[in-house]
C-alpha cells in the first residue's frame, strides 16, 4: 500500500510527539560524589567547609536535585578569621537511565572564597566550569544545570548551606530510527507532492 505525502508526514509528526510525550514517564536514578569532602581555609588545619555527598536516589522526569550540602567548621577568632581564596571543588553527578541501565557522569568545578571564624561564615562561591552540561543514555537525553548556591550559616548552625539546589535535570525521549527516516522521507515529498499540485 503506498502512503500520500500528506500521510507520511503525519505519522512522522506522531512518532516524534509521542516520543516527547513519554519524556515526563522516564524512570531514572543519581548520585553525587565531591572532592574534596572539605575545603580548608587558606593555610589552616581547623577551619574548613564540608561537603555533603548523595547516595543513588531515584528519580522520574524533570527534577530539582541538591548536589551537596555544605556546612562550616572554625576556631579562628573573630578579630582574625579565617580565610578562603580560590579554594577548588568537585560535584560529580552520576546518572543511570532506568531502560536502558547505562550510567554516565557530569562533573562541575567550582571555588570557594570568603571568611570564617568561630563564630560567623561569609563564604561565596564561583563556578569555574559549564553550568549546563548534557549526556545521552540509551535513548534519553539528560541535561543538568547547576547555578544555586544557598550561603552556610556560622559553625554550630542547624541549618546548613547548598549548591545546587535549584539544578534542574532536563529529561527528552530522542527520536527512534524510524522516526526520523519517517521525517526525512516526508518532508522532501509533501514538496515535491505540492510543486505536482501546481504544475498539474
Amino acid at each position: 500500500m503506498r502512503y500520500k505525502p500528506a500521510v507520511l508526514f503525519g505519522i512522522a509528526l506522531f512518532c516524534l510527539s509521542a516520543n516527547a510525550a513519554r519524556a515526563d514517564h522516564i524512570q531514572w536514578s543519581y548520585s553525587w560524589s565531591r572532592s574534596p569532602d572539605q575545603v580548608y581555609a587558606d593555610g589552616s588545619t581547623t577551619s574548613y567547609v564540608a561537603l555533603t555527598s548523595e547516595s543513588e536516589v531515584g528519580a522520574g522526569g524533570n527534577t530539582d536535585v541538591v548536589a551537596a550540602n555544605l556546612s562550616v567548621f572554625s576556631d579562628a577568632p573573630d578579630a582574625a578569621p579565617a580565610n578562603f581564596t580560590d579554594k577548588p571543588y568537585t560535584l560529580t553527578l552520576t546518572v543511570t537511565d532506568g531502560d536502558s541501565n547505562v550510567a554516565g557522569s557530569l562533573a562541575f568545578t567550582g571555588e570557594f572564597n570568603g571568611q570564617v571564624s568561630s563564630q560567623s561564615s561569609n563564604v561565596s562561591i564561583f563556578f569555574t566550569g559549564q553550568n549546563t552540561q548534557s549526556l545521552t543514555l540509551g535513548q534519553h537525553l539528560y541535561t543538568v544545570t547547576i547555578d544555586a548556591y544557598a550561603p552556610p550559616g556560622p559553625p554550630g548552625s542547624t541549618n546548613v548551606g547548598s549548591i545546587g539546589a535549584h539544578a534542574v535535570v532536563a529529561v527528552q525521549t530522542l527520536p527512534e530510527p524510524s522516526s526520523i527516516f519517517l521525517a526525512a522521507m516526508a518532508v522532501p515529498a509533501g514538496v515535491y507532492w505540492r510543486r505536482r499540485r501546481r504544475t498539474g
